[in-house]
């Protein structure tokens, strides 16, 4: 099944697992070739570098920062 649109809700208000960072990234990673993609958050977006740990510095920043 593929969906057109997908709403990631509540958007790292937790820090992310270790483990759960680089899934993160694959899926906007993934998304952003594929369909919609829309985060709601009340984390504002700098922010969001912090919560995603150091798996950002390597592969988020070149993409979304």
């Amino acid at each position: 099944m593929r969906f057109e649109l997908l709403i990631m809700d509540k958007w790292l208000l937790i820090k992310c697992a270790q483990d759960k960072q680089f899934f993160h990234l694959k899926l906007i990673q993934n998304r952003s070739n594929s369909g919609a993609l829309i985060f709601g958050s009340q984390l504002r977006v700098d922010g969001w570098y912090e919560q995603l740990g150091r798996c950002i510095s390597s592969v988020g920043r070149r993409h979304y920062g």
